[in-house]
C-alpha cells in the first residue's frame, strides 16, 4: 500500500474546491475521452470496478493488476508510481502536477 494511500486516492479522485480545475480528473478525461471521469471517491471506486466497496479498504489488498489499471487509468510515468508508491501525498500531487500541466 502506498504512503497516504486514502490521501492519495481522494486525490485522484477529482474531488476538487469550487472553481479549481483537477489535474486528475482533466487527466482521466484526456486518457479515456468515452468514459466518465471521475469527480469524487464513490464515482472513482465505480470507474475502478470496485463500487461497494471502500477505496481505502480496496487499495489495502488490491492485487497487481488494480494498481496497474490505477496507474494506466491516470497516466503514471515510471517516476510518478514510484512517487505514488513511496512519496508523501502532497510530494505525490506536486510531481504529477508538474508533469501533466505541461501536457495539458
Amino acid at each position: 500500500m502506498p504512503v497516504d494511500a486514502r490521501c492519495k486516492l481522494v486525490y485522484l479522485s477529482g474531488a476538487a474546491k469550487k472553481g479549481e480545475r483537477s489535474i486528475p480528473r482533466a487527466v482521466f478525461q484526456r486518457l479515456w475521452p468515452d468514459a466518465d471521469a471521475p469527480s469524487n471517491t464513490a464515482e472513482l471506486a465505480k470507474a475502478l470496478g470496485v463500487a461497494g466497496n471502500t477505496l481505502r479498504g480496496w487499495y489495502t489488498r488490491m492485487p497487481a493488476d488494480r494498481r496497474d489499471q490505477v496507474a494506466n487509468r491516470y497516466g503514471f510515468t515510471t517516476d510518478l508510481r514510484r512517487s505514488w508508491d513511496e512519496d508523501a501525498c502532497q510530494k505525490f500531487k506536486e510531481r504529477y502536477e508538474r508533469h501533466w500541466r505541461a501536457i495539458l
